[in-house]
């Protein structure tokens, strides 16, 4: 019996009901999505698979994560980094054979933390680049923080990055531009409103990521605006339902 699916509006997270119901359908869903990011943008996840998250925001966490590592380059293909105090780099297993199940479940059982350092996760990410001799052309333009934002007081919130941005160029790439996407909606605030190279969006859609892609410039401000450009209304061409002299006497 072939199977046979219709998946244009699909996204990642949708096909986690499927998976228990139908393996196969579910396989075939997630080899035929389509590609939303529609970008020269290299995105590298860190995936929170801690405690808080849980349903939804979990299912997301995990299934945009593997979708975004999938479309990778070089040596970060099918790798994303873990949200913990030390952040590792873990490599989901890509060899025939491993099933989709297999490969979520990988992602849901790493490591985990309250609370992420980010200058560790650019480290580690300067670290394997230079390892590796990576071509700047591939290496990560964005680090994604797939996250409910439940961090720990004691998390490192304050993003002193000039230090690692420096290292990045003496070793010729540009430091990634991070983006938290808050997956509950929670009253969390990560950056100030004016960090550059910084930006917040919520939601499950992906197609939210196309206001962090067009944003022209990069800081939690500007990208919100994005978000808001599909909505904003144009009042040049409303005319009255009734006009008013207000010079008229009554």
């Amino acid at each position: 019996k072939n199977t046979t699916a219709s998946v244009s509006a699909t996204y990642p997270h949708q096909i986690f009901g499927v998976m228990d119901q139908d393996e196969k359908l579910a396989e075939k869903m997630w080899r035929d999505l389509p590609d939303f990011i529609e970008t020269e943008e290299i995105i590298l996840p860190m995936i929170d698979v801690s405690g808080s998250m849980y349903g939804g925001a979990l299912q997301v966490a995990i299934s945009l994560g593997m979708y975004l590592a999938q479309r990778n380059k070089s040596h970060f293909v099918n790798t994303f980094l873990t949200f913990s105090e030390n952040p590792q780099f873990v490599r989901i297993p890509s060899n025939p054979g491993v099933t989709l199940a297999e490969k979520f479940q990988t992602i849901n059982s790493s490591e985990w933390g309250m609370n992420t350092n980010f200058e560790k996760a650019y480290t580690k990410i300067l670290e394997l680049a230079t390892k590796h001799d990576v071509d700047p052309k591939s290496m990560p333009t964005m680090l994604l923080c797939l996250s409910d934002m439940q961090f720990d007081d004691s998390g490192n919130r304050n993003l002193h990055l000039d230090n690692i941005k420096d290292e990045y160029r003496s070793a010729g790439y540009e430091l990634p531009k991070l983006v938290f996407w808050d997956l509950e909606a929670h009253a969390g605030q990560p950056a100030e409103c004016s960090d550059e190279n910084v930006a917040m969006i919520s939601g499950f859609s992906p197609a939210i990521m196309k206001a962090v892609l067009n944003a022209e410039e990069f800081n939690p401000i500007d990208v919100m605006l994005e978000a808001l450009e599909p909505i904003k209304l144009d009042y040049t061409n409303l005319k009255p339902e009734l006009e008013i002299d207000y010079n008229k006497e009554i």
